[in-house]
């Protein structure tokens, strides 16, 4: 187990990523009950993220890994989605352009939050290390 997990463990959370042993269910074997699944675990994340507060330095970076292992595991859903052409086939150009609109927007927003850490925090780490 890796240590995000057990830190996860630990504090009464559950990691994001299934362990080695974990068995996988085939996600087209029975696409309804699989992304009903994945909506449902995304709700209570939300729910989780939304009341969480850090207790101290080491909890919050170990928050900030689990949002970022969210979204990875977001990102990675989506790519699979949009690269297999039997799904991406049913939706027509407005549900395309509406799924574009919003990820435009994140993207945008996660830039603007990027730039403005570094800004923030980086650049104090390099003067006063370098």
């Amino acid at each position: 187990m890796t240590p995000e997990p057990r830190l996860a463990a630990r504090r009464g959370r559950k990691p994001l990523k299934p362990t080695r042993g974990a068995i996988r269910p085939n996600p087209m074997s029975n696409w309804d009950t699989n992304i009903q699944e994945v909506r449902d675990s995304i709700i209570l994340l939300k729910k989780e993220l939304e009341s969480a507060e850090a207790k101290d330095r080491l909890d919050a970076a170990s928050r900030v890994l689990q949002c970022i292992d969210f979204m990875r595991q977001s990102n990675m859903g989506w790519v699979q989605f949009l690269s297999n052409p039997t799904l991406i086939n049913q939706l027509d150009e407005e549900a395309l352009k509406d799924i574009f609109e919003r990820f435009r927007k994140m993207s945008v927003e996660r830039i603007e939050s990027d730039v403005d850490c570094i800004n923030r925090y980086m650049f104090n780490l390099t003067r006063r290390t370098g």
